[in-house]
């Protein structure tokens, strides 16, 4: 169950609605929830491991309990109840807790590393290798807004280029202005009086004469 959860990204109770019909040639059909797109996992040594053994424990307690195996393989969930019968959500949610109570008291995990079976989804499609659109196309999550809450990566991104050299220019253009805007209301104001300090200072009139 939980492998399944994790290798085909999906949440508990699309676990649950699993039957022998999503078992392909290709792989297992993923029939998503909550607007979520349909997909296949390709097969794997763990996948084909964890849907064999599922289906083997089904087997076992059909027969124990005398149950009949329904012909149509929709009608044949992976999932079964100790009662042989499709195995409900609260059921499951029910194991998982009794799950991770019990690796809790072996030692396998400790307290505050728990996580609910949602958390295997989160997982899978974080460690799907590839591109963002990549690890989206295999969540078939149908909204940009949906996919980022389970993308847990975090991006390296390069610094931008420094803008250095264009701020000098930018500021030797901001100098030149202000230097003909003093020269440009000097000469309105007073022509003479601007003539006259242009012979006895390093004023630049003579430029700014040309310029005009």
């Amino acid at each position: 169950m939980a492998e399944i959860a994790f290798s085909c990204r999906l949440r508990g109770v699309e676990v649950c609605d699993l039957n022998d019909a999503d078992i392909l040639e290709e792989g297992l059909q993923n029939r998503r929830r909550k607007g979520s797109l349909t997909n296949i996992t390709a097969w794997n040594a763990r996948l084909q491991a964890a849907v064999a053994e599922l289906q083997a424990r089904r087997s076992a307690l059909i027969s124990a309990k005398k149950r009949v195996t329904p012909m149509r393989a929709e009608n044949r969930p992976l999932l079964c109840g100790e009662d042989g019968a499709p195995l409900a959500r609260s059921s499951q949610h029910s194991a998982w807790k009794q799950l991770v109570a019990a690796a809790i008291g072996a030692g396998v995990i400790a307290q505050e590393d728990t996580f609910a079976m949602h958390g295997l989804k989160r997982r899978g499609i974080s460690n799907t290798e590839g591109t963002r659109a990549e690890k989206k196309d295999a969540s078939r999550h149908a909204r940009e807004q949906a996919f980022a809450i389970y993308d847990d990566e975090i991006k390296v991104v390069p610094a931008p280029a420094h803008p250095i050299g264009k701020l000098a220019r930018t500021a030797k253009k901001i100098c030149n202005w202000k230097q003909t805007m003093k020269k440009d209301v000097a000469f309105r104001l007073n022509p003479r009086l601007f003539w006259r300090a242009a012979k006895t200072s390093n004023f630049g009139a003579e430029s700014y004469a040309v310029g005009r």
